[in-house]
């Protein structure tokens, strides 16, 4: 190959890859920064990790948002949803699973149209006691049994 063949094929790809950050520069949707600052990021699901190990989720999707906290194992320990069941809070035993045990945290602080709630658990799907606020204020305490 002799040098004008290498200068030929050097101009090309220098256009080639004008062109491919020409287009990522201005078809991406990433919002515009403001002074150093982004003013708005909209991404599905954001990701905090520290060596390689998630510890911080938030997600978003059509019946509402995520944010869970992580343990090293990776497991869920805290859930901050606004999912099917309403607004909610959520904490998980460390022999929890949140993927099998979504239904049952330890302790579930949860806000709906009809008032709020609180429910203590063990981890099954029978509460050990529940304290509800209704709209007009009203409250009711419900309780299985006492811990020891």
């Amino acid at each position: 190959m002799n040098f004008k063949q290498k200068l030929g094929y050097t101009a090309f790809g220098a256009a080639i890859m004008l062109i491919g950050v020409l287009a990522a520069n201005h078809l991406t949707p990433i919002a515009a920064q403001n002074n150093g600052v982004f003013d708005e990021i909209t991404c599905k699901r954001l990701v905090v990790s520290n060596n390689w190990k998630m510890n911080v989720v938030l997600s978003g999707g059509e019946k509402g948002g995520l944010i869970a906290v992580l343990d090293k194992d990776g497991n869920v320990r805290i859930a901050f949803s606004s999912l099917s069941r309403g607004a909610s809070l959520e904490f998980y035993g460390p022999s929890q699973s949140y993927a099998e045990d979504i239904n049952n945290p330890f302790i579930r602080l949860q806000a709906a149209k009809s008032g709020g709630m609180l429910t203590l658990s063990h981890g099954t799907d029978t509460p050990l006691g529940a304290f509800l606020i209704d709209e007009s204020g009203k409250s009711i305490l419900m309780c299985d049994r006492v811990l020891d």
